[in-house]
Parts: structure tokens; sequence; C-alpha cells
């Protein structure tokens, strides 16, 4: 289940696999190639190495999980369910073979549960995350589950506000946390999503136009920011040359 995003132009990949998201985008820097693997949780227990990568990430991205061993963030990373269970949704750097990003999947219920959502600090604000929450989508319809589900902290507002515009709407109930301290401090978002993969990249594909649509924004008032600033400047001067030119006329006519 490899595939590669190469931000190229858009592929049309075989109905019988899962599609990886392909969308062209500009930045200052070029972002890497990204390919993504599917792992079962079994595969990823007798992969020392992967495992060791995972736990890596995780450390580096979740304060929690600082300090603690392999084993132990792994078990951590999935609370109460079972290895087994779990699909790891990778994405690794095509030239290196670095993991940069992932999610945890489980089938809960009628959804897809994620948690561990994580993309490396030096490869965020590029578009990654709604990858592969993309290819989290297209699990979803493989295992004909409706929606995305997951959980965050209310006091984290950055990642509050990221569900919320993706969408996703608060579950009332079924908060999430092994106490009641847990459960009021959590809270437990769920996006229903297409169900076919045409279905889920078009989704997608709409979700990274608002995005671009939104930074074009904030570039144009920064921009006409810049204009207006630069505008009142040149009157103030203008002003101010008037004045002293007044000044001086006066002074002449003395």
């Amino acid at each position: 289940l490899d595939r590669t995003l190469d931000r190229g132009p858009h592929r049309t990949w075989p109905k019988a696999t899962l599609l990886a998201p392909s969308q062209k985008r500009k930045f200052t820097m070029p972002p890497p190639e990204i390919k993504f693997k599917v792992v079962s949780g079994l595969a990823l227990t007798s992969d020392t190495h992967q495992s060791h990568e995972i736990a890596e990430l995780l450390q580096v991205c979740f304060a929690d999980f600082a300090g603690l061993s392999v084993e132990e963030t792994l078990l951590e990373g999935i609370g109460f369910h079972d290895m087994q269970s779990t699909t790891w949704i990778t994405a690794r750097t095509e030239c290196d073979n670095r993991l940069v990003g992932m999610i945890v999947a489980i089938v809960y219920h009628n959804g897809l549960y994620l948690s561990n959502f994580c993309v490396a600090p030096d490869q965020r604000c590029r578009g990654l995350g709604l990858d592969l929450l993309e290819m989290a989508g297209n699990l979803a319809v493989k295992e004909g589950r409706a929606s995305l589900i997951g959980n965050a902290r209310r006091a984290d507002r950055r990642i509050v506000d990221y569900y919320a515009s993706l969408g996703a709407e608060v579950v009332r109930t079924g908060q999430g946390g092994s106490s009641c301290e847990g459960a009021l401090s959590s809270v437990r978002f769920s996006r229903d999503i297409p169900g076919t993969s045409k279905g889920v990249l078009q989704f997608f594909e709409s979700l990274r136009m608002q995005r671009r649509q939104k930074r074009w924004g904030r570039r144009l008032e920064i921009l006409a920011l810049g204009m207006l600033g630069a505008a009142a400047i040149t009157i103030g001067a203008a002003l101010t040359a008037r004045k002293e030119g007044q000044k001086s006329s006066g002074r002449c006519n003395q």
C-alpha cells in the first residue's frame, strides 16, 4: 500500500487501492516527495526499527510521551485498544525515507477513530496534515465506515480550531478520558465523510481550496495595510513639506 505524493498533477489510482492525495502546491522551499504506507499494528510489533522511529516522532510532537521507552510510548499511544486492532498510516520522505507524519486508526462503531495525529515540526504548514487525513478517509471508506472521529484537549485551542475548520462537530457524549477529570478536559469531534474514494478526494480538494483562499485573503489584507501605511507616510511627508514651505515663504515676505 505504499504510495508516493509528488505534488504534481492529479494521478488516477486503481479503485482497489487506497488513494494518495495529489495536489500541486508552491512554497519558498519545495516540499519533499512524500510516500504513505499503511501498517497493521500486528506487523509493527515485529518491526523494531519502525517502532523506534514512531516512538521518536511521538516524543517530539507530544510532551506527554517524553521520557517513556519505545514500548511504553506505543502502548500509551493506543490507550485501552489492542495493538492488533490498530492501523498506522505513516508518511515518509521519498529522498531519505524519514518518518515525518502519522495517524493511528482504529475501527470504532460506525466510524474510524484517529489518534496520535502528528507531523514533524519541520514539515508543518505544508498541507501534510490534510494529506494524512485524506489517507485516513480512504481507509474509512475501505473499512465501510461513515465518519472520522478524534479527541482534542479543550485547552489546546490550536488543535480544537483546526478540527473545527475541517467541519468536524463536537460529540456531546463519550468525550473520552480514563477518568471524570479526563473526560472534562477533552472534547471529541466527529466528521462525516463521503462513502466513496472519489468523494473523499473531492472533499479534501475543497478543503485545500478553502485554505488557499483564506491564505491569499490574509496576504491581501497585509498588502492593503502596507499600502495604506505607505500612503499615510507619503501624505504625512507631503503635508510636512508644505508646512515647511509656507514657513519659509512667510520668512521671505517679512
